[in-house]
Formats: C-alpha cells, sequence, structure tokens
C-alpha cells in the first residue's frame, strides 16, 4: 500500500487537495488504483497535506480546511472497505478552541488506536509554539469514537486584560476541581470550586480590579497545572 497528498490538485476547487492511493501490480510496479477526496469539494482544503497509511485504515490532514484565511485545519480518518475502496469515517474539525492560523492536521500520525495530529500554529505556550494533540480511537464509525486524551490549562483570553477575561479548561473526564487565583505575594483573591464536564469548558474572570500580575492554579483529583494572567487598566 502507498497513498501520496496532491494537496495542490484544483480538481474540486483552488487547492482543494486530493489522496493519490497505490497498490503493487503483478509486475511488481506501483498502479494508481483510487483518488480520494472530501465527501464535499472545498476551495483551499489542502486536503492531503499529510497522509499516514497503516493497514486498513488512512489519515488524510487538511491543514487550510476552513477556509485559506483562517487555516484552522481538519482531520480525515477512513476505513478500508476492501480493496482500493476507502470510505470516510470521521472528520476532527480543529482544537476545542482552535485559533486561524492553526493548522491542525500539518502533520499526522496513529500508533497503536491513538493518533496524533500537528498543530504547528499553536499559540497556548507562544506564538506559534505549536502542540500536538493525541486522540484515543477505538472505531472509527462516528465523531464519538474519537476522544481527546490530555488535560490541559489554556492560557486565559485576553491577556493582558482589563474587566473580564476567560480561562479555558480541557479535561479527558468529568471531575470536580478548585480554580485559585492568587496575586505575587501569595495571598488568595479569589477561588472557584465546581464539577468540569468532559472535554473543554470555560471560566469567566471578573473583579480583580487591581493591576498586576496573578497566578491561577486548576487543581483535579488527576490533574495540577498554574499560569500567569495580567491585569491592566
Amino acid at each position: 500500500q502507498l497513498v501520496i497528498g496532491s494537496p495542490y490538485d484544483d480538481a474540486g476547487g483552488l487547492v482543494s487537495g486530493s489522496v493519490s492511493y497505490f497498490e503493487k501490480n503483478d509486475f511488481g510496479d506501483w498502479e494508481e488504483k483510487n483518488i480520494i477526496k472530501p465527501s464535499q469539494d472545498e476551495p483551499c482544503h489542502l486536503f492531503g497535506a499529510s497522509v499516514f497509511i497503516s493497514s486498513d485504515q488512512l489519515l488524510v490532514g487538511a491543514p487550510s480546511a476552513q477556509g485559506l484565511n483562517n487555516n484552522l485545519g481538519s482531520v480525515f480518518l477512513y476505513t478500508n472497505l476492501g480493496g482500493s475502496n476507502w470510505e470516510s469515517q470521521a472528520v476532527i474539525i480543529s482544537d476545542p478552541i482552535g485559533e486561524a492560523g492553526d493548522e491542525f492536521g500539518f502533520s499526522v500520525s496513529m500508533l497503536d488506536e491513538q493518533v496524533v495530529v500537528g498543530v504547528p500554529g499553536d499559540n497556548e505556550n507562544g506564538e506559534d509554539s505549536g502542540a500536538a494533540f493525541i486522540f484515543g480511537v477505538e472505531t472509527f464509525t462516528s465523531l464519538s469514537s474519537v476522544e481527546i486524551q490530555s488535560n490541559i490549562l489554556f492560557q486565559n483570553q485576553p491577556n493582558p486584560y482589563n474587566g473580564s477575561t476567560i480561562i479555558g479548561v480541557l479535561l479527558e473526564k468529568s471531575s470536580s476541581g478548585t480554580l485559585s487565583i492568587m496575586d505575587t505575594r501569595g495571598r488568595l483573591v479569589r477561588e472557584i470550586k465546581q464539577v468540569f464536564e468532559k472535554g473543554y469548558s470555560e471560566i469567566s474572570i471578573s473583579g480583580l480590579y487591581e493591576p498586576g500580575m496573578y497566578y491561577y492554579t486548576l487543581q483535579t483529583p488527576h490533574f495540577v497545572s498554574t499560569k500567569k494572567m495580567l491585569v491592566i487598566n
């Protein structure tokens, strides 16, 4: 088996992309058997910018999906139905709080029923610092079979801020937790206790009127993380 991505293929629209699937013939030469495209042609997808094949499973990255100017990105998962026939089983559309320029799907790989997706434009640890998202995949029958296997406390947005800000939380399972906010002297200025649902959730913070640096910590029975935020006039 061999797959080759053609992200600049214009058959479905300007740089919509495609993937060619090859098998060896009786003479030992590679022969193109199928051309795979997303179910709905969309210009500027760059479908096929990254590919990974493992027996009867195929991953295709489209880092410019959702518009060339947004570059949020998507990853398509396919299952082999026999021979050269491939069926689309799921689409992972960006990360839980995807931003323009993330390029989710710039690189893809799979090992032991886990999918790894490269996101070079992720800004979590600085502008374009990048990230890799790991997904557990039991079957490719529906989107419900794809689950993020990570716990993340995101940088508040906006930061610095004046008035109010949003703190994002990503948990692999529902859990009770405490978000504590402390000033640079170690004084507790705010504490929020709640049950966080599985997946992505947000906490709105307002009322910290004194300008300065603050530290916020999320603690659950299985996860602890701290970040800084800046309040300005």
